[in-house]
């Protein structure tokens, strides 16, 4: 009898409101049964904003637009939640394991850090690779990124990475499947410095050192601006670089026998069209089958994304602005392939477009707003001048500038900035993202800041 009066009251659904008008529709979680080993998930959708939308019987708050967003409590083991709107009715049923928790220890002990019973050399196998200040696969603990041939002196393991010996009591962290160890020799003759070199260019200086092998470095950020080599020897040489202004960007790296330091020239600012001198490389986030997250509303980050891109592009080539753009279409690009992109460009500031998203345990209806995100420290002074000129202008909320270890900003020689510039899971954030209004009024923000910073610069 109720399979029969549920078939009717769909039938009369289907008379009144026509088919598929205002379904109920779930865009998170993606599918009806699911793991989430969280203590909390949410559901995020759109629905008939004229209709009472329910979960498990508590009423839920729907925009004007139909969007929703909703967090859930789960316990250990099988939730079932029912979500009922107007005639809509759908089932999930999300499974949450018991995780036992396991502290995760990054300091060395005898219980997790295995020492090598002879210290032996190894050699890296591709450029690019991250030598780390500690035995972690993430964050920011990246100090340089090593050429391939690089020789390490390597004593212990710990949680898949060798122990680098840098200098005396001073170690750092590469991952052993980076490293190849046919060649083994128990002692291996010390670089040698052969010659220093200084050249210029319109945009950059280079410093440039000859040695008889690749040995590890990083650079220390500030004035003097340093790079430390680090001899098979274990000694450790200091190169300073005094600097007559703020840091506009710099790199490390090898080509062919010379290490080479290359510092970034003062940007310029002009009267009339300020950014004349200036190069910067647009990107939008995504793009092609990588959608990025999805809205409420089934809103493609990407799309987002690729709007406010290329707003920004006009606003900056108005000021007179080199500026080019990793996509101009809705097309896949690779992050290596941007970040390559950039530095082909020589570009002098890096911007990449972006639209928030949360993880399970978060809740989507408290987080809102603008964030900005670095890895350098360099790039921490624009970083600030675009969140503070979004923030005014958007009247948006500030949510927080951060650094972080994003592949686009930790590679690029330039500037290099990630602008969250909303959440598309809140319903009140993807109205505004939504907005052309909005997209073109992100595009003034960050242009403007861009020329705010370099006021700033002008006199320090």
């Amino acid at each position: 009898m109720k399979s029969i009066c549920n078939k009717i009251l769909s039938a009369v659904c289907l008379i009144f409101f026509g088919v598929g008008a205002y379904a109920l529709d779930i865009v998170y979680p993606t599918a009806y049964n699911v793991n989430i080993n969280a203590p909390s998930t949410f559901f995020v959708g759109n629905t008939n904003p004229d209709e009472s939308l329910t979960i498990n019987g508590n009423k839920i708050d729907v925009h004007q637009s139909g969007a929703f967003a909703q967090k859930v409590p789960l316990n250990i083991g099988k939730n079932v939640f029912t979500i009922i709107s107007g005639c809509d009715k759908k089932t999930f049923v999300i499974n949450r394991k018991a995780v036992l928790g396991v502290a995760f220890n990054n300091t060395i002990s005898a219980n997790n850090f295995k020492k090598l019973d002879k210290e032996k050399f190894v050699y890296v196998k591709n450029d690019g690779t991250a030598l780390r200040s500690t035995p972690i696969e993430e964050g920011i603990n990246r100090l340089s990124h090593l050429e391939k041939d690089v020789i390490l002196k390597v004593d212990g393991e710990q949680y898949g990475l060798y122990r680098v010996v840098l200098s005396e009591n001073n170690y750092a962290w590469i991952n052993k499947k980076a490293v190849y160890e046919n060649i083994v020799q128990d002692n291996i003759e010390s670089a040698k410095l052969i010659a220093k070199y200084f050249s210029q260019n319109s945009h950059s200086k280079f410093y440039k050192f000859k040695l008889t092998q690749r040995i590890p470095y990083y650079v220390e950020e500030g004035n003097p601006l340093v790079l430390h080599l680090f001899n098979t020897d274990g000694s450790e040489s200091v190169m300073p670089v005094n600097l007559k202004y703020n840091l506009s960007g710099y790199d490390a790296y090898y080509d062919g026998d010379y290490l080479v330091l290359e510092v970034k020239k003062k940007l310029k600012l002009y009267r009339f069209r300020p950014l004349k001198d200036t190069t910067i490389v647009i990107d939008a986030g995504h793009g092609g089958a990588e959608k990025g997250a999805v809205s409420c509303l089934r809103d493609n980050e990407k799309d987002i994304n690729l709007k406010i891109a290329l707003y920004l592009y006009k606003e900056l080539c108005k000021k007179g602005a080199n500026v080019y753009m990793t996509r101009f279409t809705d097309e896949f690009v690779s992050l290596n392939d941007r970040v390559k992109f950039s530095n082909e460009k020589n570009a002098d500031i890096f911007i990449s477009i972006h639209a928030n998203s949360l993880p399970d345990g978060k809740d989507p209806m408290k987080e809102r707003g603008t964030s900005v995100y670095y890895y350098y420290d360099e790039a921490k002074p624009l970083a600030e001048t675009i969140l503070n000129s979004m923030v005014d202008r958007l009247n948006t909320n500030n949510d927080g500038l951060y650094q972080r270890s994003f592949a686009v900003v930790r590679n690029s020689r330039a500037l290099s900035v990630l602008i969250e510039t909303a959440y598309v899971i809140n319903p009140y954030d993807i109205e505004l993202l939504n907005s052309e209004k909005f997209q073109k009024n992100c595009a003034k923000a960050i242009s403007n800041a861009v020329v705010e910073y370099l006021k700033k610069a002008q006199v320090n």
